[in-house]
């Protein structure tokens, strides 16, 4: 399902394989307590037991691809995993670099840790009256396990501090 925001495309897949999502969340809980950091640039040959969830970003990001930007046939994520314990958010931020930006939720608590989607429009925080407001609010989102979202690297977005344990593969496509 493909929903046009600003013009932006957001794809939502959904990934149903409660077996290996159930081997992967005890796998990082157990053996990557704190997540595994980006910067690590971390090979998925060095994290077999991540592996399905991997496959299943890379085929999503595929489809995706194929979806929205036909052109675009040859591509490369790099990827990581954030363990959100209660109480922790993240602030906004982007994906400098990246075309896009793709976040698999492994793991998700029913209520908190909303992913928000900011207007990429410039002008877009200005102090605009109620009407015109409306045409420019966030995009919140509530994430279930399994949910994984695709949308372009240049959208402003956080989260909102997790009530729960909140176990996500972030990544990014180059293309």
């Amino acid at each position: 399902m493909t929903k046009q925001l600003w013009s932006t495309p957001l794809s939502h897949y959904k990934w149903n394989d409660e077996e290996n999502l159930g081997k992967i969340i005890t796998n990082i809980i157990m053996n990557f307590p704190s997540g595994i950091d980006q910067d690590e640039n971390p090979s998925i040959d060095e994290y077999p037991e991540l592996k399905p969830a991997h496959d299943f970003a890379v085929s999503s990001s595929g489809k995706f691809l194929e979806e929205n930007f036909s052109s675009k046939s040859k591509y490369n994520i790099s990827w990581w995993v954030h363990v959100y314990r209660e109480g922790f958010h993240h602030h906004i931020h982007n994906h400098l670099g990246s075309q896009f930006t793709g976040i698999l939720y492994l793991q998700c608590p029913p209520v908190g840790g909303e992913l928000v989607l900011h207007d990429p429009r410039g002008n877009a925080n200005r102090a605009y009256n109620h009407e015109l407001r409306k045409m420019f609010e966030p995009v919140t989102i509530q994430p279930e396990t399994g949910d994984l979202f695709i949308f372009p690297s240049f959208v402003w977005h956080n989260v909102h501090p997790v009530t729960d344990l909140r176990i996500c593969m972030p990544f990014d496509i180059w293309c």
